[in-house]
């Protein structure tokens, strides 16, 4: 049997620790889910055998994924939100809650 599976090495080439490109790495958050998720993969390899947490992997994978892209974007957008002048701030809040009532 080969050795434990790696998730942040399946879904982004590499363990992520020590690369250079931020952008291709996870959220802190997402990476603290990751791992937790592999802890609990890890223990169920002697139950149920490696071959079925192998088949799982893909689906898990395709979730943090998402999860990490989903993150990201609103991390942007709040962050452009911040970053606006208080007057432009004021007007997106009145034109947001127009939209939304």
């Amino acid at each position: 049997m080969e050795g434990p599976l790696n998730p942040l090495e399946t879904v982004y080439g590499s363990d992520g620790i020590g690369d250079e490109d931020s952008s291709r790495g996870m959220t802190d958050r997402v990476q603290t889910v990751a791992t937790a998720i592999y802890r609990e993969l890890e223990r169920m390899i002697p139950t149920y055998g490696e071959d079925v947490v192998k088949e799982l992997m893909p689906h898990v994978v395709s979730i943090l994924e998402s999860l990490d892209a989903a993150y990201k974007e609103n991390e942007e957008k709040v962050s452009l939100i911040l970053s606006m002048p208080s007057k432009n701030f004021s007007s997106f809040v009145n034109s947001f809650l127009k939209c939304c009532t």
